[in-house]
């Protein structure tokens, strides 16, 4: 839970990913890489993190060129994104007892048939 921030990268540049996240993290610690597909470098920007966005955008605005993106933003995380992430971490839970359950029964229809 947190903000989103999505970096466009330039095709004409290389996007060095790396010290873009370097960056990132320098400015807002607890930052996280949750995406890195095709054109977008997607973060994950702590909730009390609002602080530093002016030093951060101003140094990606201030770098895009020798960062290699060519823009970005950032987001509020929707409740609704908040709901779906618990469902589906209770839902590896629950398939994980289900397993559980489901091994235990054929243990015992083994010991049955012997």
């Amino acid at each position: 839970v947190g903000y989103h921030m999505v970096l466009v990268k330039d095709h004409e540049r290389e996007c060095d990913e790396t010290a873009v996240t370097q960056r990132v993290l320098e400015i807002v610690p607890g930052s996280r890489l949750v995406g890195n597909a095709g054109a977008e470098l997607a973060y994950v920007l702590p909730n009390d993190s609002s602080a530093q966005f002016a030093e951060l955008f101003s140094l990606l605005e201030n770098n895009r060129q020798e960062l290699g993106i060519l823009s970005f933003g950032v987001s509020v995380t929707k409740l609704e994104e908040v709901f779906l992430k618990v469902g589906e971490d209770e839902g590896i839970v629950s398939n994980k007892k289900l397993q559980m359950f489901e091994a235990e029964r054929l243990r015992q229809e083994e010991k049955k048939k012997l």
